[in-house]
């Protein structure tokens, strides 16, 4: 349980790498937030945004040129990563190929001195919580990589660290087993409490690990807050398409009234008219502005024939149909935009080249700033 507004570790720092390529430019990263006690951070977004370098830094293993890292009120931006009291697992859990499972997981404790019996409380405590029991002979190049995965965790919270960093932890796991790590993770944060700092490239883990989030990009972090507020709510285009698949329709603003309705012209040009709420956007935008209309796959419901000015109809043709797990994706061609639809996998008559009408509801469309 989040100890709400109990400040563990502070960050603000900067980073500049100079470009690989000839000419390039330079990548700078940029990081300011604060990560609760208790609580289930992670830094989400592309390959090369800057998520491990900012791990990197809070672990100590590069330097900031500017800014302050501080822990539990200690600034620790000087210190040698073994007197952070952090513990790290990293992408290929790096655990020591000449020690078997239970040495690994007493390294850090031997590494603090502690007494020989307090070292092996500790270590069976962990084998126990990890369900490795039995396999604290085993060399770790005979385990399996759950149980890779299980022992690297184990080392890392052996010296119960104020703060646990890991660095894409599943990449290398299958899907089923990824997705039950994943859930044994979650399960274990909730019961030990500890405070996690979790890097992934993979939407779907952060969505379902996270207390809060913050997405990424080109070293900067475009937005923070839980999972539900920056997927319901993005900032910009680049989250909305980055967490989840958007439909983001090109429109701009016409007339404008703070307590009445704003008209809206789509490209193509229709016009809509739609009232404001404090979730749609801010209230002080101008006449002339250019916009997004963000629309969820999950949002547009087929088959809708309503005249209510709170449903927002498309008329179009589905162009492509994907079969998933547990539903199809449809592209549907409406007046010269592509728009991505999720439906039950159950409903009939959903063929490429049909004819299909789309609603959604008012209260479920958003309005995004055009950079």
């Amino acid at each position: 349980m989040i100890k709400t507004g109990q400040k563990l570790l502070e960050i603000r720092c900067e980073k500049t790498y100079p470009s690989v390529s000839p000419g390039g430019n330079t990548f700078k990263l940029s990081a300011d937030f604060t990560v609760q006690r208790g609580e289930f951070f992670s830094l989400v977004g592309p390959s090369g945004c800057g998520k491990t370098t900012l791990l990197r830094l809070i672990a100590g293993l590069e330097k900031p040129e500017r800014g302050q890292l501080v822990l539990a009120g200690r600034e620790i931006t000087g210190l040698p990563p073994a007197k952070r009291r952090i513990g790290m697992v990293f992408q290929d859990y790096a655990l020591f190929p000449h020690l078997n499972v239970g040495q690994n997981i007493a390294y850090g404790l031997k590494l603090q001195k502690l007494p020989r019996k307090e070292i092996n409380s500790r270590v069976e405590e962990l084998l126990e919580l990890f369900a490795l029991n039995g396999l604290e002979k085993r060399d770790v190049h005979r385990l399996s990589g759950g149980e890779r995965q299980r022992v690297a965790l184990a080392r890392a919270l052996a010296p119960r660290p104020l703060v646990l960093l890991m660095d894409e932890p599943f990449s290398a796991l299958d899907y089923e087993l990824r997705r039950r790590l994943r859930g044994e993770l979650k399960e274990l944060q909730s019961r030990l409490g500890f405070t996690a700092l979790f890097v992934t490239h993979h939407q779907e883990e952060a969505l379902c690990l996270s207390h809060r989030l913050a997405v990424m990009e080109a070293g900067e972090i475009m937005q923070i807050g839980t999972a539900q507020q920056v997927y319901d709510h993005p900032q910009n285009s680049f989250v909305a398409e980055f967490l989840g698949e958007a439909n983001l329709i090109p429109c701009i603003l016409r007339s404008f009234h703070p307590e009445d309705l704003c008209r809206m012209e789509i490209q193509g040009g229709d016009v809509l008219e739609i009232r404001l709420s404090g979730e749609t956007g801010p209230t002080n935008w101008n006449e002339g502005e250019s916009f997004y209309l963000l629309i969820r796959p999950e949002d547009l419901l087929i088959n809708i024939n309503s005249s209510s000015d709170k449903i927002l109809e498309f008329e179009g043709e589905i162009k492509k149909v994907e079969y998933h797990v547990y539903n199809r994706r449809l592209e549907v061609e409406s007046k010269g935009h592509r728009l991505s639809v999720l439906v039950d996998k159950e409903i009939a008559g959903i063929d490429e080249g049909k004819k299909i009408s789309l609603g959604l509801d008012l209260t479920r469309l958003q309005l995004i700033p055009r950079s």
